[in-house]
């Protein structure tokens, strides 16, 4: 990470696609932190994106794989593949939940997002 660090300190574009690929694999997010400090996923790809035109990824294309993979390795496509509703928000709409279900009302993304979020 400190080189990570030190290469994106002196320029090195945070939207790279093969940074994203070779860490996606594992489960620590830290060089999605780092990344993110650094402007993943905003302005227009830098350099190589440049010289490269649509031969590379776009950042939105660069988060959109990451999101499809972080989706996969949650088990949310096989859930979905056995019909699981991934789409409406849990409990009944207009039913008291338990104290316990803090996710009721929200849809499985709004609540995945506010898990890391007190009082989202």
């Amino acid at each position: 990470m400190a080189l990570a660090r030190a290469l994106l300190d002196a320029g090195a574009d945070s939207n790279d696609g093969q940074a994203l690929y070779n860490r996606q694999f594992g489960d620590d997010d830290s060089h999605l932190v780092l990344l993110f400090e650094y402007g993943l996923g905003r302005a227009d790809g830098g350099l190589w994106r440049a010289r490269l035109g649509h031969a590379i990824d776009s950042p939105y294309d660069l988060l959109r794989t990451q999101l499809k993979w972080a989706i996969v390795r949650a088990r949310v496509a096989l859930l979905a593949e056995h019909g699981v509703d991934i789409a409406t928000p849990f409990g009944d709409p207009g039913s008291r939940p338990p104290a316990w279900r803090v996710f009721h009302g929200r849809t499985p993304p709004r609540w995945r997002r506010c898990a890391a979020v007190p009082r989202c």
